[in-house]
């Protein structure tokens, strides 16, 4: 399977340019699964949720996934798209799933930093996708810190997990490996780059793209400029590796009986 990431700069609250770029970049090129920044639609940082509103999109049914759809149709791959979701009065920091056959999925981001309450609302559903028989997770940035959803992913099944992001520090490099090495799933973290300033925050982007194997190595990276990656993996691996080390449900339930009697 071959899979990839596109880091660049996104231009903030200018969805037109940031989806033209991407679907420019990409035309053409080889991959199954690409994985695109969090948010790479609109930016990160907005004044209020007043204005991000003026920014957020219906899924499925709003401009970015239609094109999106299309484009997925004419070069038959699958695209993972961080975007600002409107449903009704809720907004959520989502990304989304399209593939040949149009939209398949979203993931609404569960772990929100404080900054990020104030726009978004909370998701409440952890799901694994089958995209043509691979079974995928998505953890968008902050969610890569906490080990739950991913451990939950994979008890799904999961067997690449799909990272979205925006950051400017390394802790979620840190935490993403981890993810990787402790559940035995390849990983594909899409950051962005560049800078944004508003209400007195200062963003920097740090790049920094990367895809780890089953084992947290590193097989692919990018460091701080514009940059797209796709390499082929295999992600039976992530199955085999599981299948032959532990059966997970009886590890799991011995786990739990001891954390019971320690109370």
């Amino acid at each position: 399977m071959r899979v990839g990431y596109f880091q660049f700069e996104v231009r903030s609250k200018n969805p037109r340019h940031n989806v033209n770029h991407v679907m420019n970049t990409l035309n053409g090129k080889h991959f199954d699964l690409m994985v695109l920044p969090e948010l790479f639609t609109s930016g990160y940082l907005f004044r209020s949720k007043a204005e991000l509103v003026h920014y957020a999109e219906s899924v499925p049914d709003g401009p970015t996934i239609n094109d999106l759809e299309r484009f997925c149709h004419r070069n038959n791959c699958h695209i993972i798209a961080g975007l600002p979701e409107r449903d009704g009065e809720c907004l959520y920091n989502t990304a989304a799933i399209i593939g040949p056959c149009g939209y398949t999925g979203k993931h609404r981001k569960i772990v929100l930093s404080q900054y990020e309450k104030s726009l978004f609302d909370r998701g409440d559903t952890c799901d694994v996708f089958d995209i043509g028989g691979v079974r995928i997770g998505i953890v968008i940035c902050l969610e890569s810190w906490l080990p739950e959803t991913s451990r939950r992913l994979m008890q799904q099944g999961c067997q690449i997990l799909c990272n979205p992001a925006s950051f400017g520090g390394t802790m979620t490099l840190n935490a993403i490996r981890t993810r990787a090495i402790e559940n035995m799933f390849f990983t594909v973290t899409a950051n962005r780059l560049g800078e944004e300033l508003e209400g007195g925050i200062h963003a920097h982007y740090r790049g920094d793209s990367r895809i780890h194997d089953i084992n947290g190595n590193v097989l692919i990276y990018s460091r701080d400029r514009e940059s797209l990656a796709i390499i082929d993996i295999d992600p039976v691996q992530a199955s085999q590796r599981r299948n032959e080390i532990w059966d997970l449900d009886q590890e799991l339930a011995a786990i739990q009986a001891l954390l019971t009697s320690w109370r």
